[in-house]
């Protein structure tokens, strides 16, 4: 019966200090102050936060990227794959309305000269492009314009750069544009 019990309070004993490790995590397991713990929690949608007044965390699923969103909104990665067996992923944050809400789009980008409205043009010749200017988010380069689909009223803000191989194309609303300007602001590099 000893045996017993002084296994259990051995089990209790590591389960409490793998914990507190997960919790407060060293600064060797950190990453701009962010413990091991949460950066593992920061891909969940839990709703601890619903006050879109306040800001909290996302981290891609892969690492590579994080940013700050406003603390009403979740999020839902969809991963397909071309014709090509290319694989993409779209990512969809929404707040707590219909009109809260934009999506990344995340795929293979190999063209030297970057992304470029001319680019955009030859590969996407029906792509109605409004407004164009060219931005840079984190380092990435590419451009923003406003679109719409023929004869649609819904006016979209595209944000489209790229960094490393990857393309990044950034879709919301344009009443949605001084929100994405400061999500934007915040993006940053992690690997």
């Amino acid at each position: 019966m000893k045996t017993k019990k002084h296994i259990f309070i051995v089990v209790v004993i590591a389960a409490a200090i793998i914990l507190a490790f997960l919790l407060w995590g060293g600064s060797k397991n950190s990453i701009d102050g962010m413990s091991l713990f949460q950066r593992r929690t920061l891909n969940s949608s839990g709703e601890e936060n619903t006050d879109p007044s306040t800001k909290k965390p996302y981290l891609h699923s892969d690492n590579s990227f994080s940013f700050m969103i406003p603390g009403d909104f979740t999020f839902s990665p969809l991963t397909e794959t071309n014709d090509k067996g290319e694989e993409s992923e779209t990512v969809l944050f929404k707040g707590n309305s219909d009109a809260r809400n934009f999506q990344v789009h995340i795929s293979t980008w190999d063209s030297p000269e970057g992304v470029t409205i001319t680019k955009i043009q030859q590969d996407i010749p029906d792509l109605v492009i409004d407004n164009p200017e060219q931005v840079a988010v984190a380092g990435g380069r590419g451009v923003t314009f406003l679109s719409h689909d023929v004869g649609s009223t819904l006016i979209t803000r595209e944000i489209w750069f790229s960094y490393g191989e990857k393309l990044y194309q950034v879709s919301t609303y344009k009443d949605f544009d001084q929100t994405m300007v400061d999500i934007l602001s915040t993006w940053k590099w992690v690997n």
